[in-house]
């Protein structure tokens, strides 16, 4: 949740910063660093994360499908302070940002969790065509990319049971021979 603060009348930042915990990326001379956006204003960020680019560097920061450019107005060993050139619309980038295809991904989770099959009339129509073999694909997918990201990485006990179900299904498909509808 984001939280408003104003600034104090000595201090050099403009605008109002909402402390967030946001996800994010820093690109750098071609180089694409996960930080992690600590507070926010129309006019910059507060960002943490590791290898951070020097001082005066120019920065692209992005966040979904929203992106803008800054320079490193100043940085420390873990944080460093973005100046966008640019204002920013600081309700879009504090609002939760989906990953295509997540509400889908959600969805088959909880039919893979609770072993239940369920009444046909609730399956969203892009799923009832799916098959454990293309369900399990996916669910595969997912836990790869998610193990290619940091924040993921450091929550790795849900990692190992996401991968266990993963598992599990891909099991149940190699034993019924593939493409059986899931319903």
């Amino acid at each position: 949740m984001a939280v408003a603060m104003a600034r104090s009348p000595t201090d050099p930042r403009v605008g109002i910063r909402s402390n967030v915990f946001l996800n994010a990326t820093m690109v750098a001379d071609g180089r694409s660093t996960h930080v992690r956006v600590r507070n926010i204003s129309q006019q910059g960020a507060l960002v943490d994360g590791s290898p951070l680019p020097p001082e005066g560097s120019m920065v692209q920061l992005k966040r979904g499908s929203l992106s803008t450019i800054g320079e490193i107005a100043w940085r420390t060993e873990a944080q460093c302070g973005i100046r966008f050139a640019v204002p920013v619309d600081v309700p879009s980038w504090v609002r939760r940002v989906g990953q295509p295809g997540q509400e889908r991904v959600d969805q088959l989770v909880h039919l893979v969790r609770g072993n239940t099959i369920p009444d046909p009339a609730q399956i969203p129509p892009e799923l009832a065509e799916d098959c454990l073999e293309k369900i399990s694909a996916d669910l595969t997918r997912i836990c790869e990319y998610l193990g290619d990201v940091p924040a993921v990485v450091e929550q790795s006990e849900a990692l190992l049971k996401l991968d266990a179900i993963s598992q599990r299904l891909a099991n149940l498909v190699k034993s019924r021979g593939g493409g059986e509808t899931a319903r």
